[in-house]
């Protein structure tokens, strides 16, 4: 059927109508009570709701005040000119007129702090730094030379690349590592293709700098100068190496992985089990028995990921029986994995060595990443539950303090969350960094009170950087 959708007209000649069916004075009147009627309902609006409005003004208010104590914390605590590392930590949240402050402290500085202070000038990345720079001429030092143009290269004026390429080639070692070391915390294309010249460097450290940066862009040809790094004479560099092999997508075999220090051997080789399960069962049935301990710790956490209990309990009555009293505490973290009582209740019989022997597999178990390293919510708050009283009552030591923050914020971050935010409140220590470090990642605006009151605590100077970078950087959420 058809049907003719063209609009119907009245016939010529014929008055006008009004569409509404009203006439004009109706229709100005009902405009007219639509318009009292939304007034009404703004007014009674701001009459029921103006407590709650008073209360979020209120806490907005607070919020400004304690971001501007942070800020004015931060800047006269730059002003200062605290250690250099400090210095650096503190300089991306600087405002201008602390730059400032600092820029004239140039000329008086000694020669570390110099170096310091036009490192922080990059790092802040303040377009009134770039002018500064840009119109004054350093010293006839070549140490504050290279510092003038690593800043400009790090405000983006590649005029002085040359010189920077120069002393990453050709300069004394001391020379190489600082200026590998800044070149690996920019994020511009022209360090990272400078950089690249450093990975065949014969100094362990620039080679270590170079692939901080370059390492997840160019996988295969860091994987063997990272093999290499872990055999290195230096302890920090081979732990550096070896943190970067689990954070990458290398893959290692078992001749390999022996090879690497503690605790990245137990993670890389419980990831490993996690990935190829059918593969990698034998060895890890094996292992078990081994006289090294760590070695023991990683079979025991990669079991939890590729046996199931009914298959763990089997092999448990030879483990007990070979071992006996000495796998106790490793047995109960295992046993508390797989969510068994018996582990739990052994995990409270615990003292302090036993406590950390504990850990150690807990913290070879979230080598296997997030995604692999699943357990109940249930189970993440039982575990926060007891690493919360064992902080309390000095149980743990400072260095596996923070290994319990890192391992709980792989499992369940919001239990990881809770548990740093109870740490701060706790006396300082490397805990306490690594607390207010998850909470500038994880936090929000509400963490500011405490932190607040933290930062008016007597803390050592890296403490109190962090906590004073941790309250910059949830104002900034």
């Amino acid at each position: 059927m058809f049907i003719n959708r063209q609009r119907w007209l009245p016939p010529a000649g014929s008055p006008k109508r009004n569409t509404f069916g009203l006439n004009s004075s109706a229709r100005t009147l009902a405009l007219a009570t639509r318009k009292l009627l939304i007034l009404a309902g703004f007014l009674a609006s701001l009459f029921f709701e103006s407590s709650s409005a008073h209360f979020s003004i209120n806490s907005a208010l607070a919020e400004g005040n304690h971001c501007v104590y942070a800020q004015n914390r931060i800047d006269e605590y730059a002003r200062a000119l605290p250690e250099p590392h400090i210095l650096l930590g503190v300089s991306s949240y600087l405002t201008d007129s602390a730059m400032k402050d600092l820029f004239y402290h140039l000329p008086s500085a000694n020669k570390e702090n110099r170096r310091a202070i036009y490192e922080a000038l990059g790092r802040a990345r303040h377009s009134i730094g770039l002018k500064w720079l840009n119109e004054t001429e350093p010293s006839e030092d070549p140490q504050d030379r290279l510092s003038h143009s690593l800043a400009l290269l790090a405000l983006g004026n590649s005029s002085q690349t040359g010189t920077i390429t120069r002393s990453l080639v050709l300069g004394k070692v001391s020379e190489r590592r600082f200026v590998s070391r800044v070149l690996a915390t920019m994020r511009q294309v022209r360090p990272k293709k400078i950089l690249q010249q450093a990975l065949s460097d014969a100094d362990d450290v620039v080679r270590l700098n170079a692939i901080r940066r370059l390492g997840r862009s160019r996988v295969r040809a860091t994987r063997e100068v990272l093999l290499e790094l872990t055999k290195s004479d230096k302890v920090h560099v081979r732990q550096e190496a070896s943190k970067l092999l689990a954070k990458g997508r290398h893959r290692l075999d078992l001749e390999i992985l022996n090879q690497l220090p503690e605790p990245m051997r137990s993670q890389l080789y419980v990831s490993a089990a996690s990935r190829h399960p059918r593969k990698m069962k034998k060895v890890v049935k094996s292992n078990v028995f081994s006289k090294d301990r760590l070695k023991r710790s990683a079979s025991l956490a990669a079991m939890v990921h590729i046996l199931s209990y009914r298959e763990f309990k089997r092999i448990q009555k030879r483990i007990t029986k070979r071992f006996k009293k000495s796998i106790v505490p490793e047995l109960a973290m295992t046993l508390a994995l797989y969510n068994q009582e018996d582990g739990w209740m052994m995990l409270d019989t615990l003292d302090k060595d036993e406590l950390e022997r504990s850990i150690g597999v807990l913290a070879a178990y979230v080598g296997a990443g997030r995604r692999r390293s699943e357990i109940s919510t249930a189970q993440a708050e039982r575990l926060g539950g007891r690493f919360e009283a064992w902080m309390q009552t000095d149980l743990l030591t400072k260095e596996y303090e923070t290994r319990v923050i890192d391992s709980l914020a792989v499992l369940e971050p919001n239990v990881a969350l809770n548990i740093a935010r109870k740490r701060i409140q706790l006396k300082d220590g490397p805990g306490l960094r690594a607390a207010l470090r998850y909470l500038a990642k994880h936090g929000d605006i509400d963490d500011l009170p405490p932190l607040i009151a933290l930062l008016k605590t007597k803390l050592s100077e890296e403490s109190l950087s962090k906590a004073l970078t941790t309250a910059a950087t949830l104002c900034q959420h």
